[in-house]
């Protein structure tokens, strides 16, 4: 599913392989997942491959096995999102992305009653949580894309990687930062009408939560910029 390889058992022990090609796809795990590894290397390089049938026999070791569940399902784990960026970052951030910022839009106004449920200000944290995590996901998934796609082999560089530069991140930042000042302002402006008190007004309390959101996303944004400037800059050397 992450690599979209047509092959059936990534885990059958029997293989056969040309030495030289097997050698170009650099492989590098030690463990369990080595596997795989040759797998997914030799699509990313563009090697072909093929299942032959064979019959399966019961085992004949009189010892239990090597695999250790945990710790061998773990480091697989790791192998195939370190190999696949965009089911590791850009998928998951799109998903809270888009139910963070559909709840955001449903509650800043106050409260959302559905049945016998109502959504009030604590959902509304929750959401705006999610809305900002998705983004900062996204951006983190943005320097994964950039890299996959420098050092691995059949990666392009994703459209979203080419785009974020220095400069555009910078402008994103800002973005963010006058976001962050104009609706900050509204509510700093809406609490000294009311004496610098206490208020009843859902929408300002949730916007006041906004801003904070847009401010934490102009600096994380801001940082981001110069990581990317980094990663182009040693992965061009």
């Amino acid at each position: 599913m992450f690599f979209r390889i047509g092959i059936g058992d990534f885990h059958c022990g029997l293989r056969g392989f040309n030495t030289e090609a097997i050698r170009h796809c650099d492989l590098k795990t030690t463990g369990m997942e080595f596997a795989s590894e040759m797998v997914v290397k030799a699509s990313l390089y563009g090697l072909s491959m093929a299942e032959v049938p064979t019959t399966l026999a019961k085992d004949g070791r009189s010892r239990p096995p090597h695999l250790r569940t945990w710790r061998d399902g773990w480091r697989h784990l790791c192998f195939l999102l370190t190999y696949a960026p965009h089911w590791l970052y850009m998928y998951p951030a799109l998903a809270l992305m888009g139910v963070g910022l559909l709840g955001v839009l449903l509650l800043l106004s106050g409260p959302l009653s559905v049945g016998s449920v109502t959504f009030a200000n604590k959902s509304f944290v929750t959401f705006a949580m999610l809305l900002m995590l998705g983004m900062q996901v996204m951006g983190l998934g943005v320097v994964a894309a950039g890299l996959a796609g420098t050092h691995l082999p059949g990666r392009g560089v994703s459209l979203l990687a080419r785009l974020a530069s220095r400069d555009r991140l910078a402008f994103v930042a800002l973005a963010f930062l006058v976001l962050f000042v104009s609706s900050y302002g509204y509510c700093f402006s809406a609490w000294s009408s009311a004496g610098y008190g206490d208020m009843a007004s859902p929408f300002v309390d949730n916007l006041s939560i906004l801003a904070i959101v847009f401010g934490a996303m102009a600096v994380f944004s801001f940082m981001l910029a110069f990581i990317i400037a980094v990663c182009k800059e040693f992965s061009s050397k």
